[in-house]
């Protein structure tokens, strides 16, 4: 091998080296975007919304059943009552849920 053989293969290689960090230098870039973005994602974003199963009407008749038999059926009459009905079926089922956290405070 000459010496113009060698100086060329040096060459080359040098080449070689300097496209490997060119491309770790984009890598490092785009991790530390990726890194930030996340970070950014951590601290901003809310907690994904969680849906709540809407209770059914059985449920909510068995629980305000059992604050009746506890002896507070006058407390569930006016728990019926602060939402503009005479019994249970008159009650829109969009504040079962409220109308059950309520009744779990007598128990």
């Amino acid at each position: 091998m000459t010496i113009t053989e060698i100086g060329n293969e040096l060459v080359n290689i040098a080449e070689t080296i300097a496209r490997v960090i060119d491309e770790l230098t984009q890598l490092t870039d785009s991790v530390t975007k990726l890194s930030a973005a996340l970070k950014a994602d951590e601290v901003g974003s809310p907690a994904p919304a969680v849906h709540k199963k809407t209770p059914e009407l059985a449920e909510v008749r068995a629980l305000l059943a059992e604050v009746s038999r506890s002896g507070k059926t006058a407390e569930v009459k006016k728990l019926l009552e602060s939402h503009g009905c005479q019994k249970l079926s008159e009650v829109e089922d969009e504040f079962y849920e409220e109308l059950m956290e309520e009744a779990r405070a007598l128990l």
